[in-house]
């Protein structure tokens, strides 16, 4: 195995070596001039981006108004707006929007699954694909100018989030790199106010992120339309205008006004609108400042008297598109810079403040976004309107002189990502596989002033290519009228997999020496980011990837798909060996007449066989696995026995609250209760019992209320809403109260992977519970065995309902993920995030296999005889 080892580094060096110096590491070179009040001397490493654009102390930005007239009323006076939107907003509505002023941002995504940490997050890497690649393509169709912003929410770590490509492993996070491969090109996050830019060839060099001050976002809707209103956002730029040091953003909540309204609020903030301490500035712009300062270097600075240049590098694989704003410098300190130039184009000078009042320092802009874009346009045209892998395409650039003078000794190039990652060379140094590749072939040098060129190249797909919306970054050095220039071109194609497939259970997988555990494989063509109907990848064969010890049943089963149709297909894998190496189980399709598999979007599930990891010895004999009395109240929550991490996690400002009035001495109260634990080694998804005392608070006058139906489940169990008794991600306990003409009662659910029976995937058992009882100490049981497809309530030591059985096997997955991840999805009682219920909660028993009635009945009387 360690020669194996060697021999896999060894592989993945070389194709290191033989990709070549990677593209995000060279840079084209230009020449930037500047004079200087008295001469001075410094480095290139002494030399700093702006915060922001001619070191402006905020930028401004306003949201919420909805009506085209509000935003031209504001955009006149020279405030700037980004709205977001979904894919399914009008085009006319986007039209009125756009002549407004507003920039355009993809802010919904129609069909993602919320988790607590991202909006994708509940959704398969196909699904989620679909839900953000189709809806920028969508939203773009509509627009005239880029579509290229992403408002993101969540417990997420923008820095990492947008590259993580293993859903389910370590500190599951949603499916960033879904957003980065669909070119979605900034997260924005308000709190704390952080850009993110997706753009690049590999691993890091994809991102570039910076934490921004964020002063206020102002939410002003409930404050009514009084001049007192108007003098408080004044006030606001007022000041932010005073601030000193680090650039700040500012989001001002407005809202659509009458006439009058904008007439007093005119008079109150015009003024401000041009402020030269003030940079008003929409999210694309933000986005455009935030990816120059992460692309571009002062590679040297040379000095002669007063006057001086710097050599500056931008990265070759700059997507030009992006850039829209100044580049701008901050000088040395004592350094006061007079003059700037570049690219032919003279900039623009700022003395600021520093926090010593008895310094100014100077920033210097060029106008970048102006230099890479003015006198030149290009116009593109793909001979497919999207490519799969492997594949190929041709296309073809229409570069267009659209100056006065001409364009000489035209130098061109062209990039697009890196592949996959597909290994590791060192601790730290990732492998990309083989991505797409692109040629050029241009045979003019020269283009006449309103004369054109075109140039031709070509794309193709490999193996190990990036699905999404692929960009191809075009860059042109060039001189018009003896100045030299840089011009900055891209285009973007969609990749996109041959079939949708998906594989169920995702999450990582613990598997014991003997367990069985049972996957489902999708495929599908029936996905908005396919070909749809279009497809010809409608026959071929379905299986799982071989590991040693695994044996996979049925080996492999064809599949013949319809038009815009899908399959399904159920695999028993039984693992016959510990290992310590953990594997990936992916699914593997191979397409009539085909030798090799294709490529797909499925990550595939990791799976765990590391005895000292998942081999969870009980406590005693019975099979003990948690015992929490709750009688200790030094303990703040904590079991009184585990075999796994007994302290639970409080969210702020909550706590795990003692009372005295517990079934036999002390007991946890309901507010501010947040009873929430790790569920590795302290419960198995396999086989179990779970026992507690529980009895209405009956401090709280109010609660939760939902009006339950015993012979339905609620269509979406994420959303909350109802009262929980007991929950992890696969065994849940509610609790629905007496409302009206409905009567009360206790639903005890095991959710599955998948399933088809009468309530889908999940296993139901319905319990009455009146309005008398709840106010009562009762002692509840649940015991389950997934192998004998048993489920069982207990009230007060009886046996009082079981699941019916049903003829297929039960499709579990694991709640504690195999021990990858110390989540909190063992929840005993909480009063936040919902999963609320206003309860006292004593004596919880947790164990690793069924217990019997009377069993149940002992534990029961332990406590209360």
């Amino acid at each position: 195995m360690r020669l194996f080892n060697i021999m896999l580094i060894y592989l993945l060096s070389a194709l290191l070596l033989q990709a070549g110096e990677s593209p995000a590491n060279t840079y084209l070179t230009f020449t930037v001039e500047f004079e200087m009040a008295e001469p001075a001397e410094f480095k290139a490493r002494d030399m700093r981006f702006s915060d922001l654009p001619l070191g402006a102390p905020c930028a401004f930005m306003y949201t919420g108004p909805t009506k085209p007239a509000t935003h031209k009323f504001f955009h006149d006076m020279g405030f700037k707006a980004t709205m977001f939107v979904g894919a399914d907003t009008k085009a006319e509505t986007l039209k009125a929007l756009e002549a407004a002023g507003v920039d355009i941002a993809l802010g919904s995504y129609k069909g993602g699954k919320v988790t607590y940490s991202s909006f994708i997050g509940g959704n398969t890497v196909q699904e989620a694909f679909d839900v953000v690649a189709a809806a920028r393509m969508e939203l773009q169709k509509k627009v005239e100018g880029p579509v290229h912003v992403a408002s993101i929410s969540g417990h997420i770590r923008a820095n990492s989030w947008i590259l993580h490509r293993e859903p389910y492993a370590l500190k599951s996070i949603g499916y960033g790199a879904v957003m980065s491969d669909a070119n979605v090109r900034m997260n924005y996050m308000t709190i704390p106010s952080s850009l993110g830019v997706l753009l690049g060839h590999e691993g890091h060099e994809q991102t570039s992120l910076e934490y921004y001050s964020q002063l206020s976002s102002m939410d002003t809707r409930k404050i009514p339309n009084e001049m007192i209103y108007y003098q408080i956002l004044a006030n606001a730029f007022e000041g932010a205008t005073k601030r000193v040091g680090n650039g700040a953003i500012v989001r001002v909540q407005l809202r659509d006004f009458d006439q009058k309204d904008l007439l007093d609020i005119k008079d109150q903030i015009e003024k401000y609108g041009k402020h030269p301490k003030i940079w008003q500035a929409n999210m694309s712009m933000l986005l455009s400042n935030q990816y120059l300062k992460g692309i571009v270097k002062c590679l040297d600075v040379k000095i002669q008297g007063k006057k001086g240049t710097m050599t500056v590098g931008i990265r070759k694989d700059v997507y030009g598109p992006v850039i829209q704003t100044p580049l701008s410098f901050k000088f040395p300190k004592k350094v006061n810079v007079t003059k700037i130039s570049a690219f032919g184009m003279d900039g623009k000078i700022m003395q600021r403040e520093s926090r010593l009042k008895s310094r100014t320092i100077s920033h210097a802009a060029i106008p970048m976004g102006k230099a890479v874009h003015e006198g030149v346009q290009f116009k593109w045209k793909f001979t497919k309107a999207q490519m799969t892998v492997p594949d190929t395409c041709t296309f073809g650039v229409q570069i267009t002189n659209t100056g006065n003078k001409p364009i000489t000794d035209i130098a061109l190039h062209a990039y697009v990502p890196t592949g996959l990652p597909i290994g590791m060379a060192g601790p730290k140094q990732v492998v990309y596989g083989k991505g797409m590749l692109v040629a050029l072939k241009c045979d003019e040098t020269s283009i006449a002033p309103g004369k054109s060129i075109v140039v031709k190249g070509k794309l193709q797909t490999q193996a190990e290519s990036r699905f999404g919306l692929t960009p191809i970054s075009l860059n042109m050095q060039a001189a018009v009228g003896g100045s030299k220039r840089i011009f900055l071109d891209g285009a973007e194609i969609p990749v996109m997999p041959v079939l949708g497939v998906d594989l169920q259970p995702r999450k990582q997988m613990p598997m014991r020496k003997g367990d069985v555990q049972y996957f489902q494989v999708r495929v599908s063509n029936a996905h908005k980011f396919l070909h749809g109907s279009k497809s010809q990848a409608k026959k071929g064969m379905v299986s799982l990837t071989p590991h040693p010890g695994l044996t996979i049943e049925p080996q492999s089963v064809p599949f013949q798909l319809k038009d815009s149709d899908a399959q399904t297909f159920i695999f028993k894998v039984t693992n016959a060996a510990w290992d310590k190496n953990k594997i990936r189980l992916r699914p593997v399709i191979t397409l009539d007449g085909a030798s090799t598999p294709i490529s797909n979007l499925c990550v595939g599930t990791p799976i765990v066989r590391h005895q000292e990891l998942i081999d969870v010895k009980p406590l005693d004999e019975n099979g003990l696995l948690v015992y929490a009395s709750y009688d200790d109240l030094t303990k703040n929550g904590s079991f009184d026995k585990s075999a796994g991490n007994p302290r639970p996690y409080h969210y702020p400002n909550f706590t795990t609250p003692y009372i005295s009035d517990g079934v036999s001495k002390n007991c946890t109260s309901s507010s501010p209760s947040c009873n929430i634990y790790s569920p590795y080694r302290n419960i198995d998804h396999r086989a179990g019992t779970v026992m507690f005392w529980v009895k209405r608070d009956p401090v709280v006058k109010n609660e939760l209320r939902y009006k339950g139906d015993p012979n339905t489940v609620p269509a979406n169990l994420s959303e909350y809403v109802y009262e929980a008794l007991f929950w992890t991600p696969g065994l849940q306990v509610y609790r629905y109260p007496d409302w009206s003409d409905k009567p009360g009662y206790v639903q005890v659910i095991y959710q599955e992977a998948f399933g088809d029976g009468k309530y889908g995937r999940r296993q139901v058992v319905n319990v009455p519970y009146n309005k008398e009882e709840q106010y009562e100490w009762m002692h509840w049981g649940v015991a389950w065995d997934i192998h004998k497809k048993q489920l069982d309530v207990f009230k007060n030591g009886k046996l009082v309902a079981s699941v019916e059985k049903s003829q297929r096997p039960w499709y579990a997955f694991p709640w504690d993920n195999g021990g990858a991840r110390r989540g909190w999805d063992l929840i005993i009682n909480t009063q936040d995030h919902g999963r609320k219920c206003v309860t006292l909660r004593d004596e919880v028993y947790i164990y690793d296999r069924p217990l019997a009635a009377e069993q149940v009945l002992k534990h029961m009387k332990k406590a209360r005889p």
